[in-house]
């Protein structure tokens, strides 16, 4: 009897922490504004450039999460700074600029830092990304440079690839509307 108690308690704990994993919701993770508001900088951007500045990034097309994670365990992946990631910068540019302006600027996009982290404990794992990122416009009379990083992670019983990329993605968006929110400051400060 006692031992069919405990297994039934096991039990409950895992499908218990398989719940709690599914109930990880990004959303609540971030809350940066990128996806509602639009800054309407008053300018145009004539171009977008981008440069990975990193000094490593790793081989293979994703982070290689454990299928059975032991305490204190730790990956570190940093992604290419793929077409995908770009077009997030890019759509985010687009978007909070205007089209229309006729003073027009080229934008410089530098990834300084890219990185998906994993590691685990005891009773969860967690996935972490850091992105930093340099943003310049420039035309002949004037040249900004912001740069804007952030960190962010999740916490579950259990990782996924697709959350990871996610939350990956989301901190690009994020810390490029808070370099676009820094611009427009110092350009209407001038």
């Amino acid at each position: 009897m006692q031992i069919r108690v405990r297994r039934t308690t096991l039990i409950s704990c895992l499908l218990l922490m398989g719940l709690l994993t599914s109930c990880v919701n990004l959303d609540r993770v971030f809350n940066t504004g990128y996806e509602t508001k639009n800054l309407d900088i008053p300018v145009s951007i004539e171009s977008i450039e981008f440069q990975d500045k990193r000094d490593y990034v790793s081989p293979g097309p994703d982070i290689r999460l454990p299928v059975f994670s032991l305490p204190g365990q730790f990956v570190d992946y940093y992604p290419e700074f793929s077409q995908a990631h770009k077009r997030l910068v890019a759509d985010i540019i687009h978007k909070n600029f205007r089209s229309n302006n006729a003073t027009a600027f080229k934008a410089n996009v530098e990834l300084i830092q890219g990185a998906k982290e994993f590691s685990a404990t005891f009773s969860k794992e967690t996935e972490t990304v850091i992105v930093r990122l340099r943003i310049t416009l420039q035309n002949e009379k004037e040249k900004y440079i912001i740069e804007t990083n952030g960190q962010w992670f999740v916490a579950s019983a259990d990782a996924k690839y697709k959350r990871f990329e996610e939350l990956y993605q989301r901190a690009i968006q994020s810390v490029a509307f808070a370099g676009l929110q820094e611009l427009k400051s110092k350009y209407l400060s001038q």
